[in-house]
C-alpha cells in the first residue's frame, strides 16, 4: 500500500511537470500530441552495449522498428534508428520493407535489431490463427533475406516474453531462441517451439545474455 501511494504521488507530480515542460509547450503550439504521462510499468535502468573487443571497439548498432518504445530504448544505447511509413507495431506492418532495411544496415553495422510485434498483438486479441499466419510471414522474410545475402552472417530469433492466445495476457513461460549462422555448430533441434527448444544446446538462459551468446558461439 505504501509503495502504491508513493508511486501515485510520483505520477501526479510527473503530470504537472509534463504540463508545463517547454517541449510540450512547443508541441501544443505546433498542434502536435503532447506527452502527458510517465509509464511506470516495469522499473529498469539504462544499459551500455558491450564492446566487441576488450580494447573497447564500440558496437555499431541499428534498430529497424515501428514501435516508439523500442525506438526510444534503441536511441538510449546509441543505435541508428530506422523507421519509415509502413513500419508499424501491429499486424499490418510492412515486413518486406523492414527486412530490406535490415539487409541494407547489415552492410555497415555490426548488429541490426529488427523488431516485429504482430504475433504479440494477435495473441492479445486471442487470435492464434493470426499469430501463426504472422509468424509464417516472418519466417518467409528471414528465408528471403538469407537467400539474397552474400556475406558472413549470424542471426538470432527470440522474443522478450510469451503472450498466451488463450487468455490474451503475457506469460512467464520460457521462450524459444534460435541462433544460426557462420561458425555456429548445429544441434539436433529442427523446429523452433518451446518443447523442441528446451532440448537444444543453448539450454535455458536469461535473455540479457543473448547478445553475448550471439557473438561468442563458435
Amino acid at each position: 500500500v505504501f509503495t502504491a501511494r508513493v508511486l501515485a504521488a510520483f505520477e501526479a507530480e510527473a503530470r504537472k511537470v509534463l504540463e508545463r515542460h517547454p517541449a510540450n509547450k512547443r508541441r501544443q503550439k505546433a498542434d502536435q500530441p503532447v506527452a502527458n504521462v510517465v509509464l511506470t510499468r516495469g522499473a529498469g535502468h539504462a544499459h551500455r552495449l558491450v564492446p566487441l573487443e576488450e580494447a573497447g571497439l564500440p558496437l555499431r548498432l541499428a534498430c529497424v522498428s515501428g514501435d516508439r518504445t523500442v525506438l526510444g530504448l534503441a536511441r538510449i544505447v546509441g543505435a541508428k534508428l530506422v523507421t519509415k511509413p509502413g513500419m508499424t507495431a501491429n499486424l499490418d506492418t510492412d515486413l518486406r520493407l523492414k527486412f530490406r532495411a535490415a539487409a541494407k544496415q547489415l552492410r555497415s553495422r555490426d548488429l541490426v535489431l529488427l523488431h516485429v510485434k504482430g504475433a504479440d498483438i494477435a495473441a492479445h486479441d486471442r487470435r492464434p490463427d493470426l499469430k501463426v499466419r504472422f509468424i509464417e510471414r516472418v519466417d518467409e522474410e528471414i528465408g528471403r533475406l538469407l537467400a539474397d545475402y552474400d556475406r558472413p552472417i549470424r542471426i538470432a530469433v527470440a522474443s522478450d516474453h510469451a503472450t498466451l492466445s488463450e487468455s490474451g495476457q503475457h506469460g512467464a513461460d520460457p521462450v524459444p531462441v534460435l541462433i544460426w549462422g557462420d561458425n555456429i555448430e548445429a544441434d539436433e533441434v529442427e523446429t523452433l517451439d518451446e518443447q523442441s527448444g528446451a532440448a537444444g544446446s543453448l539450454q535455458r538462459f536469461p535473455l540479457q545474455m543473448l547478445l553475448g551468446r550471439l557473438f561468442e558461439l563458435g
